[in-house]
């Protein structure tokens, strides 16, 4: 095997030129990554956004007038359609779970998930659970006065 010290200049220079290529691949693939990652994370929650704000326009009237079965009808049913959606639960102005998509009990980890500051729209959190991340999306029911809406976004 010939070591570095007796490979020609012709041989040298290729081998500076390859790993020069390689190190400027790499080095654009992780650029390239973060960049799409950083996207693909804003999309998620300006889509948890739209769906919260789609769910609390179609579901104040029930939480208003205390019709809490249609609210979770409404709940089930967009969680059914969106795969990415992991769960959706409202909490009254005072902080207690009036209605959830959990099929076993609610997660009490879950309970002390803080609301958007007022005036703001949504805000946005990463959990990092078992079955990995999840972004959790919390919007004002009708500012903040019908409570808050969180719902669960997978990022996988």
């Amino acid at each position: 095997m010939k070591t570095l010290g007796n490979l020609s200049l012709r041989a040298k220079t290729s081998l500076c030129v390859a790993w020069i290529v390689l190190i400027i691949g790499l080095s654009g693939a992780v650029f390239t990554y973060e960049i799409l990652y950083s996207v693909l994370r804003e999309e998620l929650g300006e889509r948890g956004w739209s769906i919260g704000r789609s769910l609390e326009a179609r579901g104040v009237d029930h939480i208003l007038r205390g019709e809490f079965y249609g609210r979770h009808e409404v709940n089930q049913e967009t969680k059914t359609k969106s795969m990415d959606i992991r769960y959706i639960f409202i909490q009254d102005p005072k902080g207690n779970v009036i209605d959830h998509t959990f099929e076993s009990r609610f997660p009490m980890d879950l309970i002390g998930l803080p609301a958007p500051d007022p005036g703001q729209d949504y805000q946005t959190l990463l959990l990092r659970t078992e079955e990995g991340n999840i972004r959790d999306i919390t919007i004002h029911i009708f500012d903040g006065k019908a409570g808050v809406l969180h719902v669960g976004m997978t990022e996988t």
